[in-house]
């Protein structure tokens, strides 16, 4: 167990913003369909679990207390059995993961956590005083489709065996948070001995977590669509044991700096991410995954927070600026920044809701000096069916691929407000720069919304969408119709 970084205990059921949240499964009825007895796990088999994961089975992570329930909800429970913990198992070491609404009156008492983190669902930091706002880190909610997930069948491993052993309420062992329904076996610790359970834990995480996953990873897993194709730093100590045991890259930062360390040159595609649902951020790099490891791509990403899990080609820049009105312009002109900073060659600016098809990619990532290459637009509703039901898109030019030199030359204009018409206007600039605007018949995929209606839904706020504000209409019209025209006259 020296390779996983949290061993969890859901320490109550509840959750006191269960019924808020129609997305989330705390109040599901199949939560515990496969719970037989439903017999709480109780505070001395918590102590003797923790003891033999410390003593015996080498783990150097940090205990939980959350799953889908809020652990404060249970703290009359937790603060005693925390002051045990400390006391009688070596090496010990607890971690919050809370919504933050049920503070413990006394602030001091959180000093019993070796960290904090605080899922921000009140669109605030509920973690009030200096004492809590100093360690949290706090996280923007990004609900997903883990109720009813597409089903995707492949050999892709997946690591979050490395992230998480969970063990529920009633004793049940689960491999990640999308197991809700705990489809896979691991056993319970009602009827089995811990060491039995981590034998089989230790299977099934070489069945899933390899260079592709093998006959015996549980059908749910080879189905799964949200798998972890990289390692995150939460206790990154063990994090980095468990990428040298799999030879993989350093993880992901965190990307609460303006600045991302070198990677070498190599062509970069950049993109902004900024209060997107993490699924969607997810799909992108699922995608696109095979064509930016054979070509070498590394990606930028501009957030607002952080996202876990992304591949270990993901540089996450925070974009920190206030805003008065969503600027795409501003955020795609840091992550392009960030980009030229980190060595990049060639970047190709795009959407975080595009596919690429290799053939593409290779001529995206190989634009010659003072050209622009801009593919063709295909709007398809889904993933599935994106060849064979789509809407041809000429006036769209939401990617564009330059060389370093000459995106060194040429931004996006700042004066463009929400997703205006950014990547328009920058065709007009190109062109006054000298730089070539080059079509060379290649096609990318644009996989979000119906065809022909606008993308609102994924913003997740009203000042997103502003192509008929401020600079944006006499420039937006008109630098689409120029560039339709140079489209038709070749």
């Amino acid at each position: 167990m020296n390779l996983t970084q949290f061993l969890i205990f859901e320490i109550c059921a509840e959750c006191h913003r269960g019924h808020e949240h129609a997305w989330c499964p705390n109040r599901h009825p199949e939560r515990f369909a496969c719970s037989a007895g439903r017999r709480p796990v109780t505070d001395d088999q918590i102590m003797a679990i923790v003891a033999e994961a410390y003593g015996r089975h080498g783990f150097r992570g940090l205990v939980g207390w959350h799953y889908y329930n809020e652990p404060l909800a249970a703290w009359w429970r937790l603060k005693p059995l925390l002051a045990r913990l400390k006391a009688e198992v070596p090496g010990f070491g607890s971690v919050l993961w809370t919504n933050g609404d049920q503070l413990p009156t006394d602030l001091r008492d959180l000093d019993a956590f070796a960290s904090i983190h605080v899922t921000d669902y009140a669109g605030r930091c509920a973690a009030p005083g200096a004492r809590v706002q100093s360690r949290a880190r706090v996280w923007k909610p990004t609900p997903d489709g883990r109720l009813n997930p597409p089903q995707r069948e492949g050999r892709a491993p997946c690591r979050r065996p490395f992230v998480e052993m969970i063990v529920d309420f009633y004793g049940n062992v689960h491999p990640c948070c999308y197991d809700w329904r705990g489809c896979v076996e691991l056993g319970n610790v009602h009827d089995a001995p811990f060491a039995e359970i981590v034998a089989r834990w230790q299977m099934f995480r070489e069945a899933v977590s390899g260079e592709t996953m093998t006959a015996a990873a549980p059908e749910a897993c080879r189905r799964c669509s949200m798998r972890n194709v990289s390692i995150p730093d939460f206790v990154p100590e063990v994090a980095a044991a468990a990428r040298r045991s799999r030879h993989e890259a350093p993880g992901i930062p965190d990307g609460r700096t303006a600045r991302v360390p070198s990677l070498g040159t190599g062509p970069f595609v950049v993109a902004v991410a900024y209060r997107i649902p993490e699924h969607r951020v997810r799909d992108f790099c699922t995608w696109n995954n095979a064509a930016f490891r054979t070509h070498g791509v590394r990606v930028v990403l501009v957030v607002e927070e952080p996202y876990l899990a992304l591949p270990n080609y993901v540089r996450q820049v925070r974009y920190t600026v206030p805003m008065a009105k969503f600027s795409l312009a501003c955020t795609k002109n840091a992550a392009i920044a960030a980009a030229l900073d980190a060595g990049a060659d060639v970047i190709v600016a795009s959407d975080i809701d595009v596919v690429f098809p290799p053939e593409t990619l290779a001529e995206l990532c190989t634009v010659g000096k003072c050209q622009a290459s801009v593919p063709l637009y295909r709007m398809a509703s889904d993933y599935e069916h994106r060849a064979s039901a789509y809407v041809d898109a000429p006036r769209a030019t939401g990617t564009i691929a330059m060389r370093a030199a000459d995106w060194r030359a040429i931004r996006y204009d700042e004066r463009c407000e929400g997703y205006g018409s950014e990547d328009a206007i920058i065709l007009r600039d190109v062109d006054r720069a000298g730089i070539q605007i080059v079509d060379r018949q290649r096609i990318v995929y644009h996989i979000a919304h119906q065809p022909g209606t606008p993308q609102k839904e994924f913003a997740g706020r009203c000042d997103h969408w502003g192509r008929g504000n401020g600079f944006n209409p006499e420039n937006f019209a008109g630098n689409r119709r120029y560039f339709l025209e140079r489209r038709c006259a070749r």
